[in-house]
């Protein structure tokens, strides 16, 4: 459904909202649209609730997650 949205917290719990026409994004202070959420992306949710559903008024869109990469040192021999 390209209404709901999933996300991630800092603390590993899953998180879901929906989004609709009034869903503002931004990136900085450029206007963006849903379609600039990628799998990684840091996002800030405003939200309201809808009857039963958590939907976005506002979505920032952050720069995307940095991931570890495991470096293989060399061995010093003396």
């Amino acid at each position: 459904d390209m209404n709901h949205v999933q996300i991630t917290t800092k603390d590993g719990k899953s998180a879901e909202f929906y989004v609709d026409a009034n869903t503002k994004y931004y990136k900085g202070s450029t206007s963006r649209s849903l379609s600039d959420l990628t799998p990684g992306t840091r996002v800030t949710v405003d939200t309201k609730t809808d009857g039963q559903r958590t939907l976005a008024t506002v979505v920032r869109i952050g720069a995307a997650a940095k991931t570890k990469t495991a470096t293989k040192s060399s061995a010093h021999q003396h």
